[in-house]
């Protein structure tokens, strides 16, 4: 094909496409081209920098995505207002080194020949102004070429699928940021800080800030000094406590998002002055202290959603007057909410007036009034000047007596009234007094929890109530016991649960597909109902219903999908053969779930004649499950010539299957707990010719299976808990089959499409007969007295997976892997017996990962060594194990590699370990040892080490062994080393990509390495060390060396703010800067003073000089452990001396 191109593998790959589009004119695009466009230009998005991250154009291949976008890069408005533009084709081959060429390349205009992708991200940086990256364990090596960028304008943070959490250095925080003086957007999203420097003042030209989903407690006040700020994101800050109290001076300010920062209990005082404010997510009303409810008076250039919260907290309506919110005209959505639990003894009237004066203008389209604790509604709820309104909800205004007059709203499309427990009646007050068409256009309708509501009172005769409505709910109202309103001609989804006392009522309900009645008296059919729709049933709880008659059956003839579960009086599902044909002529799917007293699916059984007409059954999947009473099937489940799928579950009492066998056509069967079904597997195996997955779960009756037994078109067979089966795909025919012998000469084995097998709790199998040629799939788990895996001692060539676990009396797998070439896992676990693998190991070349555990008789691996292209392998518990598998070193495609307790092990490879490993996990004394003496610094692509095993080293990395870690290591885990007393400088120094140490149980450990831990780390965890967990609380030397890691974990608590929660504190004197300013010191307790400084902090001072320290702090004297002097012949301490500092346990002086 011309133009593509061929890689090695042979596979074609289209060409890469260019700016300039191959078409000049593209027809039906305009406007598609026009929206892109305008989400580039838009004035708001480059006023506020809150335009976009990625504009993607998603659709198949060959629709014109490429056009678009060319089209769109060479628009002459798009020419115009971007001075600089680049284009870089991404291709399958996500190559970062090419595209990041490409992009220098296009912005230069120039080749560009460097080799290391450093040199290009430098010159990259060099000429950027906006710059991301994606989210993630963010150290400093990823932020070191932002140092050139003196002039970046937005640093963003992009979200990307990751398990862990995304850390970020305080390097970035406290170094980074405050060169990037020219910043307009900063956005920390989603990353663990929980503190910003008081430098972020300092970024003046900063219009946009995003720190949202970060474990910030509170602002630095000097964020108030960010007069340029327009948008201010801090969405699910949960554990903010406040906004500063200069807030009010950031005039600029546009869109403030406090979303689900629940924390924050009140609105600082001077909100009022942000005029021009056009996002406010939540105005939270303090009990004491804050900015009042008339605040929001000045606010009115506020659009789209408000959340008024703490409305309690009003103590004079008036406020809620003077706030005139009516005159926020753009204002789309308003929730109102008081906490729940207001005290009963407050003012009821004060409520309802402050509600009444929060009325919004007649616009509004969302309102949610919340826990409201007045007894009636204002009059202007149900107004119907509200005309665009199309969303209310009413939640927890559990006073309220009756509804407002919802009916009269014109628009309303969505109706949700949740837990208004005091109503009782729902009347003519709801519909709107005297109104002939009310809710017009309602489309859902929600009741839920609605306590003591005991009637719905219909408007009656001549009045169209619910014209659109299509979803109907009702939910939890347990005195529900009147007919639910007649006329609902539109209605496609009706819901009612857990009305204990309602009787159903069906009326004719033309467009009516989903019905799900659970926990009521009664189900009745009003007239001659046809439900012509319906096609999702689900019938559950129904105390009165004890079987499916033809009158109840007769509506549902077009039901698809039937359930019927927890009803306890049912006896039998149909009352007759013409109510089962009726029913099964459109059903596909039927369910029958805990119903105890169902003893069969029908009364009797189909005549002759009737048996004729299930031959148009659609049914295709039947599920009986949890029926204690069901004894047998009926024979004509043997003419459902459609189904497809049979699960029986917990059915003890079920005896048998029909005579007559179960239907060709089956493609699934699954039984499960039927101990008392005879015979097994005769009755579901035999003449079923489409069967692919059979699963058999805890079946006593179950002794045998056969290959001959077995159909032959299975593919999947799961057997577990069948404590009789004795024998597997034997030759024989089974104890239970008599006329399996018919099926012999079209089952053997060659024959088989078995591709799984999976065998579980069977504790009397002995043996597994010849393995399928087509297995690819073999897993058998706690079969204690199996001896061998197949009679032939072999396995079949195509096997892919392998895994045995909890076998105790396996003593051996087959001798070799001889023919097998496409083996690629095998896992043997708790094989107490096994004493070797098979020959051969080393030839599988696909084998990709071995995993051996809790195997004390294994002694060796075969002398040929493991396979060349093995990526991982696991080794733990092998106590007979006496080396590792030889020819490690040329393994070069293992990357992980564990090996735990296995004290056998007396020698090391002379040849070491493959370089190409990122993980080793150790947990052996002499293998420690070992790994020490022949040079863990070779494996320089090493990126995880756990190692454990009571090494004797009194540090670590052992300095009297001269070891070396590799400098790309990242996590480094150190466990039970029982004389570690310190962590060696040597060793840490030069492990620049570090994020993640974790310590645990060195109870003689006592310091980190002298200079301190890298400045890489992320992630800190020190478990059981108790004498290094004292000094880093009572002394400021350890505590400084990790103050820098943004997540500490010491004996599993979290220390989620070290830059205040310190326990020490070094400050160094610095002729540039000989004020050195600390935002809180009150939780200070380790302090160092260098000779000739001052210290400040905000409102209180502590002075340290040559002959004086000077504090006015009196919590100085409380929090204080301990203090270090420099020159300490020339300080002096006044201000309560020496005797003040009652708490000091640490006095250096």
């Amino acid at each position: 094909m011309s133009g593509g191109r061929r890689t090695s593998t042979d596979a074609w790959q289209k060409p890469p496409s260019a700016s300039v589009p191959n078409e000049l004119v593209i027809y039906g695009r305009d406007g598609d081209k026009k929206k892109i466009i305008d989400l580039l230009l838009t004035e708001e998005a480059s006023q506020y920098e809150t335009n976009f991250q990625v504009v993607p154009i998603v659709g198949m291949g060959g629709i014109g995505k490429t056009t678009l976008a060319q089209h769109v890069f060479q628009d002459e408005v798009v020419k115009e207002w971007f001075s600089t533009k680049a284009w870089a084709c991404v291709s399958d081959d996500f190559d970062v080194m090419r595209i990041s060429k490409a992009i220098l390349e296009s912005v230069t205009s120039h080749p560009c020949d460097f080799k290391e992708y450093s040199q290009v991200q430098f010159k990259v940086s060099k000429r950027a102004r906006h710059s991301s990256y994606i989210r993630g364990r963010d150290g400093i090596r990823k932020f070191e070429v932002f140092h050139t960028t003196k002039r970046l304008r937005t640093f963003l943070s992009l979200p990307f699928l990751v398990v862990h959490a995304c850390y970020l250095t305080s390097h970035v925080l406290y170094d980074l940021l405050p060169e990037l003086e020219f910043l307009r957007v900063l956005s920390l999203s989603g990353h663990y800080i929980d503190t910003l420097p008081d430098s972020i003042g300092d970024l003046k030209h900063l219009r946009f800030l995003n720190l949202s989903f970060t474990a910030i407690r509170n602002l630095p006040q000097s964020v108030c000094s960010l007069y340029n700020l327009q948008t201010l994101l801090l969405k699910g800050c949960r554990l903010l406590e406040g906004l500063p109290s200069k807030l009010g001076s950031l005039i600029n300010l546009r869109h403030l998002d406090i979303t689900s920062a629940s924390s924050i209990k009140a609105m600082p005082m001077g909100i009022e002055k942000l005029t021009n404010l056009q996002t406010l997510s939540n105005f939270v009303m303090g009990k004491d202290k804050g900015s009042r409810l008339s605040s929001l008076a000045n606010l009115k250039s506020l659009r789209g959603t408000l959340c008024i919260t703490g409305l309690e907290n009003v103590i004079d309506a008036r406020e809620a007057m003077e706030a005139n919110i009516k005159d926020i005209n753009n204002l789309e959505v308003l929730l109102l909410e008081w906490s729940p639990g207001t005290d009963s003894s407050r003012n009821e009237k004060v409520d309802k007036d402050v509600l009444d004066d929060l009325r919004p203008h007649g616009k509004v389209k969302e309102l949610t009034i919340n826990c409201y604790p007045g007894l009636t509604f204002p009059t202007w709820v149900g107004n119907p000047s509200f005309s665009s309104m199309f969303l209310l909800r009413l939640e927890n205004c559990t006073k309220c007596t009756s509804l407002p007059p919802l009916g009269l709203l014109p628009s309303l499309k969505k109706l949700i009234i949740v837990s208004l427990t005091a109503v009782k009646k729902v009347g003519p007050e709801f519909y709107g007094q005297g109104c002939s068409k009310p809710f017009p256009v309602l489309e859902t309708l929600l009741f839920k929890n609605m306590q003591e509501w005991e009637e719905w009172i219909p408007c009656g005769v001549g009045f169209d109530e619910f014209p659109l409505l299509n979803e109907l709910s009702v939910t939890r109202c347990p005195n529900l016991c009147k007919k639910l309103p007649p006329g609902v001609p539109s209605l496609e989804k009706l819901v009612i649960d857990e009305c204990e006392q309602l009787v159903v009522s069906i009326h004719s309900l033309p467009k009516l597909c989903k019905m799900v009645i659970n926990g009521c008296k009664e189900v009745v059919y009003e007239g001659g109902v046809y439900l012509r729709s319906l096609n999702s049933m689900t019938i559950s709880n129904i105390s009165k219903l004890t079987c499916l008659t033809e009158g109840f059956i007769q509506p549902l003839a077009e039901v698809q999908e039937l359930e019927v579960a927890n009803c306890m009086e049912l006896a039998s599902l149909y009352e007759n053969g013409v109510a089962l044909t009726k029913q099964l002529t459109s059903l596909s799917k039927l369910v029958v779930r805990n119903c105890p007293q169902v003893v069969s699916l029908m009364e009797g059984e189909v005549p002759v004649y009737m048996q004729q007409q299930l031959a148009n059954c659609k049914l295709e999947s039947l599920t009986l499950s949890t029926c204690k009473s069901l004894k047998k099937l009926p024979q004509w489940v043997h003419s459902l010539v459609s189904l497809k799928e049979l699960k029986i579950r917990r059915c003890p009492r079920l005896l048998s299957f029909p005579e007559a066998g179960l239907p060709s056509t089956l493609r699934i069967i699954e039984i499960v707990g039927c101990n008392a079904l005879t015979p097994l597997p005769a009755a579901v195996t035999y003449n079923i010719m489409c069967l692919e997955q059979l699963h058999i779960d805890n079946c006593d009756s179950l002794m045998s299976l056969g290959r001959i037994q077995l159909s032959q078109t299975v593919k999947k067979l799961e057997i577990r808990r069948c404590k009789n089966l004795l024998c597997l795909l034997d030759d024989g025919e089974g104890s239970s089959s008599k006329k399996s012998d018919e099926n012999t000469s079209c089952s053997g084995n060659n024959s088989s499409l078995l591709e799984y097998l999976y065998v579980e709790m069977c504790n009397s199998l002995t043996s597994i007969g010849e393995l399928p040629s087509a297995l690819k799939n073999l897993q058998v788990r706690s079969c204690s007295k199996l001896k061998s895996l197949s009679s032939r001692d072999k396995l079949p060539a195509g096997l892919k997976h392998l895994a045995i676990k909890g076998c105790e009396n396996l003593e051996s797998m087959p001798d070799r892997f001889q023919d097998n070439m496409s083996l690629e896992h095998i896992s043997i676990r708790s094989c107490f017996n096994l004493r070797s693998l098979p020959e051969g190991l080393h030839k599988l070349c696909h084998l990709r990962e071995i995993s051996i555990g809790h195997c004390p008789a294994l002694v060796s691996f075969a002398a040929e060594g493991l396979p060349i292209n093995l990526r991982r392998l696991f080794i733990m518990k092998c106590d007979r194990l006496k080396a590792i598998p030889g020819h490690m070193h040329n393994l070069m495609s293992l990357e992980e590699l564990s090996i735990f307790n296995c004290p056998g092990i007396v020698s090391f490879p002379e040849e070491g370990f493959p370089t190409s490993l990122t993980f080793l996990a150790t947990i052996d004394l002499k293998i420690c040892e070992l790994l020490f003496n022949w040079g863990m610094h070779k494996l320089t692509a090493l990126r995880t080490l756990i190692i454990q095993g009571g090494c004797s080293h009194i540090s670590f990395p052992s300095v009297d062994m001269g070891v070396r870690l590799p400098s790309t290591l990242n996590r480094l885990i150190i466990e039970d080393f029982p004389n570690l007393e310190y962590l060696s400088y040597s060793g840490f120094q030069n492990l620049s990509s570090l994020e993640d140490l974790r310590i645990s149980d060195c109870p003689k450990l006592t310091s980190f390495p002298g200079k301190g831990l890298p400045s890489s780390l992320l992630e800190l965890s020190i478990q059981a060390c108790p004498l290094l967990v004292r000094q880093i609380k009572g002394r400021v030397k350890e505590w400084h060396k990790i103050r820098h890691i943004p997540y500490i974990n010491i004996d599993y608590k979290v220390i989620s703010d070290p830059a205040t929660q310190v326990t020490g504190y070094r400050c160094e004197f610095n002729k540039a800067h000989p004020e050195f300013r600390v935002s809180n010191l009150l939780t200070l307790a380790g302090l160092y003073l260098p000779w000739r400084q001052e210290f400040y902090r905000t409102g209180k001072q502590l002075t340290a000089k040559t002959t004086l320290i000077w504090y006015k702090s009196d919590s100085w004297n409380t929090f204080l452990r301990c203090l270090n002097l420099e020159k300490k012949e020339n300080y002096e301490i006044v201000g309560g001396g020496v005797q003040a500092l009652c708490m000091t346990e640490d006095l250096d002086y």
